[in-house]
């Protein structure tokens, strides 16, 4: 189960929402952007617009030249580069990398589908002209959407519409919410544990994002997906939380397709605790991000 310090957190940040009766999405939007903290005062935060897609570079001090694109978690239904900017500053800090953060679209007012092309999009226009490498990485809905939008500038790059340099360098998913059938054992071992989410609750959330979409597709549910092809993986997940085994699916899968894979399973910890900055075991996922970016940096 997921230790005291965990739980003990988890409750003070859902007591923090405090939504009421029937809250519009609009109300859980803001109260989930400004229930995380903000970054220190040394790390600069910049709106952008990048390939038509509105978010925020975070950047810490000392930051050269390679990038990383992180697809907030939310379900794909909230979060920002509002909700994020904390999350981005410290892997800005631990991997010594800019960091942008996109404002893709959200359900339940699009469907699958939509997010993934604009991240793309994002992509293509950071790794135009002559820059450095570039990395995706996401928590939770977002770990998914990082590896689908891998998968398919991988397939770009096999159908010739891109070069090598258009895939990248390096894919961080941590929690990620890569099965939306929810056919694994943990989402039933854990039903009681993981005090981050329910299970009627991510039901609810993939009906709003798949809206009738199959939920085998691996642009959906990257679990099923065939890793042939896909750049070096790093993968963190929580003993303790529903999705865990997406994790070690994805890893499972990348490894047989012969990838460069690095799966981490923190100990008692729920889903996405890397958005906690007070646990030992985040700093360390952080220090392991750090470590990932650097090594397949020079590539």
């Amino acid at each position: 189960m997921a230790s005291d310090d965990v739980v003990r957190a988890v409750k003070e940040l859902n007591n923090s929402l405090d939504f009421g009766s029937r809250p519009s999405i609009g109300e859980i939007r803001a109260k989930v952007d400004a229930m995380w903290p903000e970054p220190g005062p040394d790390i600069l935060v910049k709106p952008a617009t990048v390939g038509g897609i509105p978010g925020r570079w975070v950047t810490a001090p000392g930051a050269p030249s390679a990038m990383v694109i992180h697809l907030h978690g939310g379900g794909f239904a909230n979060g920002s580069s509002v909700s994020h900017r904390d999350l981005a500053a410290r892997i800005s800090r631990a991997s010594g990398t800019r960091v942008f953060l996109p404002d893709f679209s959200l359900s339940p007012e699009h469907a699958v589908g939509r997010a993934l092309e604009e991240v793309v999009g994002v992509f293509h226009a950071l790794t135009a002209g002559d820059a450095g490498p570039v990395f995706l990485s996401g928590d939770s809905a977002g770990g998914g959407l990082a590896i689908s939008a891998a998968l398919r500038l991988r397939d770009e790059m096999r159908e010739g519409q891109y070069e090598r340099r258009c895939v990248p360098a390096g894919v961080i998913a941590m929690s990620p919410w890569a099965d939306l059938t929810f056919d694994s054992e943990s989402f039933r071992r854990n039903a009681d544990i993981d005090p981050m989410g329910k299970p009627a609750a991510y039901a609810s959330l993939a009906r709003g994002y798949l809206q009738g979409h199959d939920a085998r597709d691996p642009l959906a549910s990257p679990c099923f997906a065939d890793f042939a092809g896909f750049p070096p993986l790093l993968v963190q997940a929580g003993s303790s939380e529903l999705i865990v085994d997406d994790a070690i699916r994805v890893a499972s899968a990348a490894r047989r397709a012969g990838c460069e894979v690095d799966l981490q399973i923190a100990y008692q910890m729920c889903h996405a605790y890397q958005l906690f900055a007070d646990f030992p075991e985040t700093e360390h996922a952080l220090d392991e991000v750090g470590k990932f970016v650097r090594r397949w940096a020079v590539r």
